[in-house]
């Protein structure tokens, strides 16, 4: 896959001397590094609420990576479907979610403490040991949307752009 991906696209940036072959992949696969985990801890915090909150909760995904995470591994986990609006998942709209209950994979935390009556932090996740990636991840729980995610929704989209609560560096070799 590496000599593959890096035949086809290679950053001028990523190094072709890397000792560890997980460094030398390209970004967009080694910010697939970490997904389950990342699922698993999303799930943990989905399983912690209680059952009518479950039943409405939407999870809201700040990335399309993440978004994707969700959408791939959550299945597994009996998650639904993630939500979001960075680039062509903001196309997917809100889905049938009320924004009543929300679990955000981070955010913009001004952005979010408008749009909710409450807003408290679950968990952080972090991946710390995967090679040439160092993310932080907060996942916030939200309760009480003050306008209905299908008239909100477009204040979501977003494009080409990183919320500053999802820190994520890329280590180059």
């Amino acid at each position: 896959m590496i000599r593959y991906s890096n035949t086809i696209y290679r950053p001028p940036t990523l190094s072709k001397f890397a000792q560890d072959n997980s460094a030398q992949a390209p970004w967009h696969f080694r910010l697939m590094l970490g997904w389950e985990d990342t699922v698993a801890q999303v799930a943990q915090a989905h399983q912690k609420l209680l059952p009518r909150d479950r039943a409405e909760c939407a999870i809201l995904a700040w990335s399309y990576d993440n978004a994707g995470a969700i959408d791939f591994f959550g299945p597994a986990y009996h998650l639904p479907k993630a939500i979001s609006g960075h680039t062509g998942y903001y196309f997917w709209g809100p889905r049938d979610y009320s924004g009543n209950v929300v679990l955000s994979l981070g955010g913009n935390l001004t952005f979010l403490r408008q749009t909710f009556n409450s807003l408290e932090t679950v968990v952080i996740v972090t991946h710390e040991k995967i090679v040439g990636l160092r993310s932080t991840l907060p996942i916030y729980l939200c309760k009480g949307i003050k306008r209905p995610l299908s008239e909100s929704w477009p204040a979501f989209k977003y494009y080409f752009k990183q919320p500053t609560t999802n820190l994520i560096t890329i280590d180059q070799p």
